[in-house]
């Protein structure tokens, strides 16, 4: 037996030494930095019968792009007395909104002033989503007819991981935006009696810095949104509804649905929504692929709607909700509210999708028309958790 002096430990070979653990990646945002600079300031002609097109805009290039916040005030006051608001108004003083990516393709839009307002309301991107509740909203003064409203136009999808943010690094191939000043009919149903107010837009870029590839410390960096490319969409197309039992299709599919809101108006004019929520069907039934999703009483889906959004104050007011809109949303499965969802919840829809409404519209009397606002997300890669 050796003996213990000449005994040598012998270390097994196992033709695949271990390798060291590789680094952790610092997250995108913790990496990147949040960005806001303003890029356009104009101010129209007097409100007229007729609109006024502005643009296209092109976007500044900077890092990648979030969102697209747009300020409207009054250039120069009208004046004169008696104005009163349209139904939709001071959103509708904005119409034919649209972004469009670095190859002409529409991203969101083209919508009126009331849908974007909408997208923002109910869109889920922000802790304090309602813009009658900004600091910089006014609604239209009976005086003077001027008002004031900040709205966004959304990119990114979740804040928490910068998802759907897209690189916008190129200052000859940009981003760009359209709008159109809506003309006084759009805005008042009575315009003020002496003179009508300028309409001041301002548009900011909101944007993700670019990242270096390392922080201070040598930490490798995340440089780009995981996974980059995963795009959404904000789109619109109208229905007009007759009186009675109907199916409404959808016919925005081929997506993930994140998001439908439905804006229900019988006729125009200053109650085409307020006569929308009375003719709204009790219940409503939505199906996908002949599945039924929801059978919903009236009364019931405005209290989902309630919870989701904390908007509890009365209709039409501000941290209320509005007439005639329901939201079925498929994004609240993070902590019950709309927005910085896990991407769990979202509807799986491809080209052959049927997904439907059922419902007795107008009372059975009154014919309507059904705006669907349809928010849908492309993935490039793999998006969930």
């Amino acid at each position: 037996m050796p003996t213990a002096a000449t005994t040598t430990k012998q270390t097994p070979t196992t033709g695949n030494p271990k390798q060291p653990a590789p680094m952790p990646m610092v997250p995108f945002t913790r990496a990147a930095k949040e960005h806001i600079e303003p890029f356009d300031d104009r101010t129209s002609a007097a409100i007229s019968a007729n609109t006024q097109a502005q643009g296209p805009i092109d976007v500044p290039a900077y890092g990648y792009l979030r969102n697209i916040v747009i300020l409207v005030t009054i250039g120069t006051a009208g004046s004169g007395g008696s104005a009163v608001a349209a139904e939709d108004s001071p959103w509708s003083a904005l119409t034919d909104i649209q972004l469009a990516d670095v190859n002409g393709a529409p991203l969101f839009g083209p919508v009126s002033g009331y849908d974007l307002y909408l997208a923002t309301k109910y869109g889920g991107y922000e802790f304090s989503c309602d813009p009658k509740q900004l600091s910089s909203f006014s609604a239209v003064n009976a005086t003077t007819g001027n008002f004031a409203f900040s709205l966004k136009i959304p990119v990114e999808i979740n804040l928490r991981d910068a998802l759907g943010s897209l690189a916008n690094q190129n200052a000859s191939s940009t981003y760009k935006i359209k709008y159109t000043i809506n003309n006084s009919a759009g805005i008042y149903t009575t315009p003020p009696a002496t003179t009508l107010p300028t309409v001041r837009v301002r548009l900011f870029l909101e944007a993700w810095a670019q990242p270096t590839s390392t922080d201070l410390r040598g930490m490798p960096q995340l440089t780009t949104p995981p996974p980059h490319g995963t795009t959404q969409y904000w789109s619109k197309f109208t229905v007009p509804v007759p009186a009675g039992s109907n199916t409404i299709r959808f016919t925005r599919v081929g997506n993930f649905i994140r998001n439908l809101i439905l804006v229900n108006r019988r006729g125009v004019g200053a109650a085409a929504r307020s006569n929308g929520e009375l003719d709204w069907p009790d219940p409503v039934q939505i199906f996908w692929d002949t599945r039924l999703l929801h059978n919903y009483t009236k009364a019931v889906f405005r209290d989902v709607i309630t919870r989701r959004t904390g908007y509890t104050a009365a209709i039409e007011t501000a941290g209320g909700s509005d007439n005639g809109v329901f939201v079925y949303d498929w994004m609240h499965e993070f902590d019950g509210k709309l927005g910085r969802e896990l991407r769990d919840g979202w509807l799986a829809t491809v080209q052959s999708t049927r997904l439907e409404a059922q419902g007795l519209w107008g009372l059975g009397v009154n014919a309507d028309t059904l705006d669907v606002i349809t928010n849908d997300v492309s993935p490039n890669g793999e998006v969930f958790f």
